[in-house]
């Protein structure tokens, strides 16, 4: 669109309008006007936007007087877009206006500057849920890198409570110049409703909403949000075995992001990898759980034996002692003799390769016992025994060695 016009200036030598002179068939296009309704009428006649026509006269009127060109980006004014605006003087006390509209190009740097944002986003979380084993730190981490890295105004984490149906802020983080007023009004407890965060659950994916959206479905979080200034505002469900069990909410008072699939699709692996996270960190809990239950299992056990009236040892997956009764010792003749940690094999040469077998069958799983059974010693006596071995079980209920009772 281009058009050619004069300055019209008050008595002070202001510049106060313009008159149209000539226009081209793309700017009647644009204006929606026809060429009568636009030459030789002034723009405030034409079009009802003094802002914007006050902010051009200032590039016009330089260019009237200076005869250089100009060069100026508008946004919004009467048409809605962003334009680049050059004004050059083709003869005197004339100037020619070409528009070239900006605004896809605008959108389109803006959203692959949004994504590239998202994909250093999720990035930097994978590397903070491979590096943090605390559910806490995480969340925190995870919150400050939507912001710092993500340029969200506002993101806050949110568990599910199923048995309250029910939304418990456990983390955020926002920019500097989000009040805190805002922030403490915004994360607060509430139930789920049926706003953003119900069709987040609902779907299984990141969802979005936009001030002036027609959906009448509004949660408190929704609402406060937008009554506080923010545009844009968007959830990623937490997902653990197929169940709903929390949210990451991202915040922005910027117009015009989440609405692309890409976008929404990155969201959504933020909240996926989140909820992988949290799936590991329970069960590595659970594991962590276990094995101090098998260690207090396992020193239990270790007492028992070492306390027992009965002739017994303790031992692990290589056949070492880890307990000894003081009536095996009594028994087997080995007085004070320190036997932790030492060979079954290496204290007792003499045992037999038929013997060895039974106790790797014992230690695949296997119990295994003899009501009579002769003991060939190194000095050549014999020795009658009763004995049985079983397996016995550590960290990750696996076997972790055999327990003799003789």
């Amino acid at each position: 669109p281009s058009y050619v016009a004069s300055l019209i200036y008050d008595t002070e030598g202001t510049p106060k309008d313009l008159r149209f002179l000539d226009v081209n068939l793309a700017f009647q296009v644009q204006a929606k006007r026809s060429r009568d309704q636009l030459v030789d009428n002034t723009y405030t006649e034409v079009f009802n936007d003094n802002d914007a026509l006050h902010r051009w006269l200032v590039h016009f009127d330089r260019v009237v007087k200076t005869g250089k060109p100009d060069h100026f980006t508008e946004r919004g004014g009467i048409f809605h877009r962003t334009y680049e605006i050059s004004a050059f003087l083709p003869e005197a006390d004339l100037f020619a206006v070409t528009l070239t509209d900006i605004t896809d190009r605008l959108q389109a740097e803006k959203q692959v500057g949004q994504l590239q944002r998202l994909y250093a986003t999720l990035s930097q979380i994978n590397e903070s849920i491979v590096r943090i084993k605390n559910e806490h730190d995480l969340f925190n981490a995870i919150c400050s890198i939507a912001v710092e890295t993500g340029e969200f105004d506002l993101v806050w984490i949110g568990i599910f409570d199923e048995n309250k149906n029910a939304i418990t802020p456990v983390e955020s983080a926002a920019k500097k110049d989000v009040a805190d007023h805002v922030k403490t009004d915004i994360i607060q407890p509430g139930p789920l409703g049926n706003g953003l965060i119900f069709r987040a659950n609902q779907e299984k994916k990141a969802v979005y909403c936009i001030e002036g959206s027609s959906d009448p479905r509004h949660d408190q979080w929704q609402r406060i949000a937008l009554e506080s200034g923010f545009i844009s505002l968007a959830v990623a469900p937490l997902i653990n075995d197929g169940n709903f069990t929390g949210m990451i909410s991202f915040y922005s008072r910027e117009p015009g992001i989440f609405q692309s699939d890409e976008e929404l699709k990155l969201l959504s692996n933020i909240g996926d990898d989140i909820s992988f996270a949290l799936h590991s960190l329970e069960i590595e809990n659970e594991r962590q759980q276990t094995a101090a239950k098998m260690r207090a299992s396992e020193h239990t056990l270790k007492l028992f034996v070492e306390n027992a009236p009965a002739a017994i040892a303790m031992f692990n997956l290589e056949m070492r002692y880890v307990a000894v009764s003081r009536r095996f010792r009594t028994d087997y003749h080995l007085g004070e003799e320190d036997l932790l940690g030492r060979s079954h094999y290496q204290v007792f040469p003499e045992i037999t390769e038929e013997v060895k077998q039974i106790h790797q069958r014992c230690l695949a799983g296997e119990v295994q016992r003899r009501d009579e059974d002769s003991f060939l010693r190194a000095d050549g006596s014999v020795e009658w025994m009763r004995w049985e071995t079983h397996p016995w079980k550590g960290e990750n209920n696996e076997i972790a060695g055999i327990l003799l009772f003789s």
